[in-house]
């Protein structure tokens, strides 16, 4: 999986809105239905591992450009 693009500093607005935009449609749900191409988080600790690098990054000055928290339709699950 893809964690780091790197890419001239003059087209990274342009990047965010390709890579929002592929994004935006992605299927997010149960691993089992082949239409989903991202499940869950394997655990709880995980799930908070990873919202806590979400606030680092808003902490820090980052912006959110996509979801940046639990999707509010998924009531099972990571």
């Amino acid at each position: 999986m893809l964690s780091r693009l790197v890419l001239p500093r003059a087209r990274f607005a342009e990047a965010v809105e390709m890579i929002t935009g592929m994004l935006r449609g992605w299927p997010v749900g149960d691993p089992a239905d082949p239409a989903t191409l991202t499940g869950p988080l394997i655990s709880e600790r995980q799930r908070r591992r990873v919202l806590g690098y979400i606030e680092r990054g808003r902490a820090e000055g980052g912006t959110i450009a996509l979801g940046g928290g639990v999707p509010a339709d998924k009531t099972r699950g990571f």
